[in-house]
């Protein structure tokens, strides 16, 4: 619950230290691995500094197009997301049965910038966690 109010309380405050930088061009975007997702469908797992949680700036995401035409893949739905403090792009794979594809990700040590704030530092710095963790996205029934 402390967690929860001081969240809250940095959240609402008008200090800006936590307030995400939308400076960054949204067409800002790496294509980390293209996939045949049946037919002429392609799923593209798509990685773009637009995070949208607290310390984990980056977002990944895996875009399907079903129709095979060419479209901004900007525009394309995205079937599954997840945000990360920081991410390996290089250790992503699919596994045999090409049923998922999985990274080697790091996630924001929120322990440690509870403390700051509970200290009173007036700018607390979010930064990621020393272990490494494993983040997948289901490539099951992609496309028709």
């Amino acid at each position: 619950m402390k967690h929860l109010v001081v969240s809250l309380s940095i959240l609402l405050s008008s200090s800006g230290a936590l307030a995400h930088d939308h400076s960054s061009n949204p067409t800002d975007y790496r294509v980390l691995k293209t996939i045949e997702a049946g037919g002429q469908g392609k799923a593209y797992i798509v990685a773009r500094d637009e995070g949208h949680l607290v310390g984990q700036p980056f977002q990944v995401e895996l875009r399907l197009n079903c129709e095979g035409d060419e479209k901004n893949i900007l525009d394309l739905p995205i079937q599954d997301s997840f945000s990360v403090c920081d991410m390996k792009p290089e250790s992503l794979k699919i596994n045999r049965a090409q049923t998922a594809v999985a990274m080697k990700t790091k996630m924001a040590d929120l322990d440690s910038f509870y403390a700051q704030v509970e200290k009173g530092e007036k700018h607390p710095q979010v930064m990621c966690q020393q272990k490494t963790t494993i983040k997948k996205l289901s490539l099951k029934n992609l496309c028709p």
